[in-house]
């Protein structure tokens, strides 16, 4: 996996460094402007909301074995994002010339001939978008069978049609052009992204199936997910266009190209190294948040940010403190001239202390994607993009009223949605009557759940039940075998020889007295649980 996509950030520098033989001057601007509008197609549908709303619902599936309905939610989705991809696309090539304007109102008056190629070659772009969409089905389908090399061969195969395009056009200007590049994109978004996945999907059983149900439950599940994803990356991908579309009216000459090299320098170290880690990371931080292993999603959670910081920080340093000498060594070849490296090395500069903070950011966001929470990145990305009280934004501080609004009265950011799973383990948690536990303290033998909170709160439902009981320590122990050997090892380190007998006395009389009134749990699979 690492040394595939350390192979596909390779062939995209190498992509970058043969289309700055251009330059940053004439026509390669048009060429770049006309992407702006598909990739933003690409990001809110392809490259993020699809694979973060898809991937924790089917690998939810597969983990409880439920094999016809993951490949009846696959289906129904690969049906619907054909006949939406095809319709943004139908509508894209139709209105490309007006969707030119709009993204560059600095060429309007004085550069009329960039416009139009701008809006030609967006036309030619558009199609490939329909590819990204299929593949990122797909590719996210392999994800979660814990397979990345053909997905991360993917974006090797794209730079390489790109590559070859673009060697064309160098070598051979009077017959082929920018609009040999483009059209080396849409074949390279087809190759890599569609059917270079097919085989693989193939080996591992797929199973597609001619269903086009909306009404599924997986489909209404990864919509629910994807909604919040959408609205996010919208937020950042719609900051970086307007960027994109003002560097038209300050440099209408060189300002799209410049900020592209920028942009693509100053994410490569978070791509090769947070990207990657965060793509492999994402399915498993999935399937422990489904099988309920707490341990092991904290675990796998640290060890990627701690890996991330130390591999990204270097980076970062270097790019800061010698922008300059790096777009020089990569890119001054050709028509990129030194004028054009100054400029470059001045964006970057600005961009370089963001290396850290976006390959974090790629972790912490797929850390709240596998727990099925898509709402919280949205609100911290609309309150990093819209903030205008402090560095962070409005509602951040411990004083804050709308971070309090937010998190409940207790100060619980978790509240609400584990009040909605106390239904679903009501069950398991409370075999016996809530009421039973109220007026005193007592004992619950077997459940794994403490009730002394209860009773001290005055509260129908115990504090602890709002915590999956497969994630307390005490439920751990009971449900085994081993479980009384292991409550009295810690109640013994904790409270001594003596209390743990005048404990297990307590224990054993409550278990009577349960067992004699309720006949819902076997008296053999109580063990003494103290608190």
């Amino acid at each position: 996996m690492v040394f595939a996509t350390l192979g596909a950030r390779v062939a995209g520098l190498v992509r970058v460094m043969v289309l700055a033989r251009f330059g940053t001057t004439g026509e390669i601007n048009a060429y770049y402007q006309a992407f702006v509008i598909p990739d933003l197609v690409y990001f809110l549908i392809a490259g993020g909301a699809l694979r973060t709303g898809f991937v924790p619902v089917f690998t939810e599936y597969i983990t409880k074995g439920k094999w016809n309905q993951a490949w009846k939610t696959f289906s129904s989705l690969l049906w619907i994002l054909l006949i939406l991809g095809g319709l943004i696309v139908a509508a894209g090539i139709l209105a490309a010339p007006m969707l030119a304007v709009l993204i560059a109102p600095g060429w309007v008056g004085g550069e009329p001939e960039l416009l139009k190629l701008c809006g030609h070659l967006m036309r030619i772009i558009f199609p490939a978008q329909l590819c990204f969409v299929v593949g990122g089905l797909l590719m996210g389908t392999l994800n979660a069978h814990k397979h990345f090399f053909w997905p991360a061969m993917g974006p090797i195969v794209y730079d390489f049609f790109i590559i070859g395009g673009a060697v064309l056009a160098i070598a051979i200007p009077g017959t082929f052009g920018l609009p040999t590049i483009a059209y080396a994109v849409v074949l390279g978004a087809l190759a890599g992204n569609v059917l270079l996945q097919i085989r693989p999907l193939a080996a591992r059983d797929a199973r597609l199936q001619r269903t086009l149900d909306i009404h599924d439950e997986g489909v209404k599940r990864v919509i629910k997910l994807a909604l919040p994803v959408i609205f996010g990356l919208a937020v950042a991908e719609i900051n970086y266009i307007i960027i994109r579309t003002f560097s038209t009216i300050v440099a209408p000459d060189q300002g799209p190209a410049v900020m592209e090299f920028a942009n693509r320098l100053w994410k490569l170290p978070a791509g090769i190294f947070g990207a990657a880690i965060a793509i492999a990371l994402f399915p498993m931080l999935a399937e422990h948040y489904a099988k309920d292993d707490e341990d092991k999603y904290r675990r796998d959670f640290s060890f990627g940010m701690r890996n991330t910081m130390f591999l990204t920080v270097p980076g970062a340093i270097v790019m800061g403190l010698m922008p300059a000498a790096i777009v020089r060594l990569l890119m001054q070849y050709g028509d990129f001239s030194a004028q054009s490296t100054a400029a470059v090395a001045e964006v970057m500069m600005w961009f370089a202390p963001g290396i850290v903070a976006l390959s974090g950011l790629y972790i912490v966001a797929r850390a709240f994607y596998a727990r099925h929470d898509t709402k919280t990145p949205l609100l911290v990305g609309v309150i990093h993009t819209d903030g205008a009280d402090g560095p962070i934004g409005p509602g951040v501080g411990d004083d804050s009223k709308q971070l309090r609004q937010r998190r409940g009265a207790d100060g619980d950011t978790q509240a609400p949605r584990r009040a909605a799973r106390r239904s679903q383990y009501a069950e398991f948690a409370n075999p016996l009557p809530a009421r039973e536990f109220i007026p005193r303290r007592r004992v619950l033998l077997g459940a794994g759940v403490c009730r002394e909170s209860a009773r001290r709160r005055g509260r129908t439902e115990p504090r602890c039940s709002s915590v999956r009981p497969a994630y307390h320590w005490r439920c751990r122990l009971l449900r085994t075998e081993r479980g009384l050997q292991g409550a009295r090892a810690i109640i013994g380190a904790q409270n001594g020889r003596t209390a743990l007998r005048r404990q297990e006395s307590r224990a054993r009389s409550r278990r009577n007295h349960l067992s004699q009134c309720h006949n819902r749990l076997p008296t053999t699979e109580y063990s003494a649980n103290v608190v």
